[in-house]
């Protein structure tokens, strides 16, 4: 009840919600780095982000925080690997009703988007697949919300999402590691926990990930770094333009990457220098393929 109470007491203008969502994860979720990540761009942009007093569980798909402005939540997204969007919260409930009745009563936080912006509304779900009627369902539940702009499904002005958060009551629940698709569709006794509502400011830099795939890298070892994982490093490290970075286990370059791609300038040794080049390509290579050859200083191996 004192939560509740907490959230009713809030200013909703200066409210948004993240969105750790992993519907068919790919890749290590990372939860336990979430909240750190968090207060590490926190701490590298001032931006003063309030957790409102809520008990945070890094193991949910969604997460309510206050920021002063959308500005501080593009700073946000601007660096954060692990959030997929950030949105401008309007209302979040357990049901649907209440979703609605609390929307109504924020009315001031949408009206003026309704008046001429071009739009689309998307509905996502975690952990169940939302078949495309009951899409359209829940989409036309918002018609109160009259937006009068033209429906821009490519390229909004405003995208409105509508999020479900499901869990299964036979287990796994949401503190246990992000699971795969399998393993969500052989759930079952499927309910619904909590729904949110609101636009999206941002996306986060999970396509990083992709970039920077070993898969893809022209040069890479046994035992080099995974991408997510160099890229939230150098996040907890608040590395930035002007930052110098050294790795002193260097090995194929993985964490110079990423720092450079922040900015930093890098350089790198290690105990064994054959790990930072082999016989047709070397660290050199790699850092022309992500553009940061600039940023690199150098690499020192110590025999």
């Amino acid at each position: 009840m004192a939560q509740l109470d907490v959230v009713n007491r809030l200013d909703y203008s200066n409210l948004v919600f993240l969105s750790f969502r992993f519907l068919y994860p790919p890749l290590p979720a990372y939860e336990e780095f979430r909240l750190p990540e968090l207060e590490s761009i926190d701490v590298l942009f001032n931006l003063g982000i309030d957790y409102l007093g809520l008990e945070l569980d890094i193991y949910r798909p969604y997460m309510k925080i206050g920021l002063e402005n959308d500005e501080k939540a593009r700073l946000l997204g601007s660096r954060a690997v692990l959030i997929k969007h950030i949105l401008r919260h309007w209302a979040d409930a357990p049901s649907y009703p209440e979703l609605h009745r609390l929307n109504k009563e924020n009315e001031a936080l949408w009206a003026d988007y309704a008046e001429s912006h071009t739009f689309k509304v998307t509905v996502n779900s975690y952990k169940t697949t939302v078949t495309q009627g009951r899409k359209k369902e829940l989409i036309e539940s918002l018609s109160y919300m009259d937006f009068r702009g033209t429906i821009n499904l490519q390229d909004p002005q405003v995208e409105i999402m509508l999020s479900e958060e499901h869990y299964s009551a036979d287990g796994p629940d949401d503190n246990a590691p992000a699971i795969g698709i399998d393993q969500v569709l052989r759930m079952t006794n499927i309910r619904l926990r909590w729904i949110w509502l609101g636009l999206k400011i941002c996306d986060g830099q999970r396509h990083l990930v992709d970039k920077f795939d070993l898969k893809k890298r022209i040069y890479i070892g046994n035992t080099s770094m995974e991408a997510g994982l160099s890229l939230l490093m150098a996040n907890q490290g608040l590395v930035g333009p002007g930052s110098v970075v050294n790795d002193p286990f260097t090995g194929t370059g993985s964490m110079l990457y990423a720092s450079a791609w922040y900015g930093a300038y890098v350089f790198g040794s290690d105990i064994d220098g054959r790990p930072m080049r082999g016989k047709e390509h070397s660290i050199h290579d790699s850092a022309r393929q992500y553009g940061v050859s600039q940023n690199l200083l150098d690499c020192v191996g110590v025999f």
